[in-house]
């Protein structure tokens, strides 16, 4: 009997192993300003997730980093097929001058994808920078920054270098201490009246995260 229910559980256990990645949820399209560290971090995620490169597809812009470009590269990228439910244009504020005019060629952008539904086309941005997602898995910060100041509060919480690989998976176990972080953070702002569309420190990569870590 013994032998037999080890013989089972190793067989779970193959089958586990070689089960294949989901396919069954929306298709998505994310287009990075980076051309390592996020891509590999939303690329972890979805490794983790076994979510399927048939559905989630993750790349850097290769028009150049600046807002504008991403998000002429994701709207050419999607024009290829047009068989894309959601687009996310991941980027920083930064110094970057195509900045504004990326967040208002998003909002003036009407896709519709070969089945002639309305594709989701949304900017995930951070300021100053990226890392300030990674910063708040640590601890709370309101204080504007510039993004190397943010980078050095983050080697000081954790090693860190651009471009890294694992950064998911360093900080995974910290990802409900984020999501506080940027709803706290959120809110103050609002206290304060400071009620504009991008506020120094801020970030939206949570509501990509939460959207990916929950797709079924």
């Amino acid at each position: 009997m013994a032998k037999n229910h080890r013989n089972r559980i190793r067989s779970s256990r193959e089958l586990a192993r070689r089960a294949p990645f989901r396919t069954q949820y929306e298709k998505i399209l994310i287009i990075c300003e980076g051309e390592k560290t996020e891509p590999n971090y939303f690329e972890e995620i979805r490794i983790s997730k076994r979510l399927s490169t048939a559905n989630i597809r993750i790349k850097d812009s290769s028009y150049g980093s600046d807002p504008l470009n991403v998000v002429n590269f994701a709207i050419a990228e999607f024009n290829k097929t047009q068989n894309w439910d959601r687009i996310y244009c991941v980027f920083d504020q930064d110094n970057h001058q195509g900045f504004l005019a990326a967040i208002n060629k998003i909002a003036e952008t009407s896709l519709k994808n070969m089945h002639e539904e309305k594709v989701i086309f949304e900017a995930i941005v951070s300021v100053p920078c990226f890392e300030i997602w990674l910063l708040l898995h640590h601890t709370y910060t309101s204080g504007q920054m510039t993004a190397k100041e943010v980078i050095k509060r983050l080697n000081s919480c954790m090693p860190y270098n651009k471009g890294t690989r694992g950064i998911y998976e360093k900080t995974s176990h910290k990802i409900e201490d984020a999501y506080k972080n940027v709803k706290k953070l959120n809110k103050e702002h609002q206290i304060q009246g400071a009620i504009r569309t991008f506020n120094n420190p801020s970030t939206k990569v949570g509501n990509l995260v939460h959207y990916l870590l929950h797709l079924k």
